[in-house]
């Protein structure tokens, strides 16, 4: 099982499709529950399929808002970005010529 994970892409894929299994079930559990995290003047609203993003000055105006609907996000990271890096062989390693020292005797 082991010899599955060598290479730093397979591990990079196997990274990834775990970021895009949490992200799917963020997406899934948006249609049943509301999730919000607050942090100084950044705001994350999950609701619906869609992620809220809002950040508010000191005083309260909204500086930046964005709507980043969920399926953008996880489809493409999912299926494309870790299919290709798991599923990808592993390049073959170029051997290297190796320079042995000049012998002692000189002829």
């Amino acid at each position: 099982m082991g010899e599955l994970f060598i290479g730093c892409r397979r591990k990079m894929g196997v990274v990834t499709l775990v970021i895009g299994c949490v992200l799917m079930a963020g997406w899934a559990r948006s249609y049943t529950w509301q999730d919000r995290w607050t942090q100084g003047g950044a705001s994350v609203r999950s609701i619906r399929g869609i992620v809220y993003i809002d950040y508010l000055d000191r005083d309260g105006h909204l500086l930046l808002s964005a709507v980043i609907p969920y399926w953008p996000i996880v489809i493409p990271l999912v299926f494309l970005l870790s299919a290709y890096l798991l599923l990808v062989k592993p390049r073959v390693a170029k051997s290297k010529k190796t320079i042995e020292p000049a012998s002692a005797e000189a002829p």
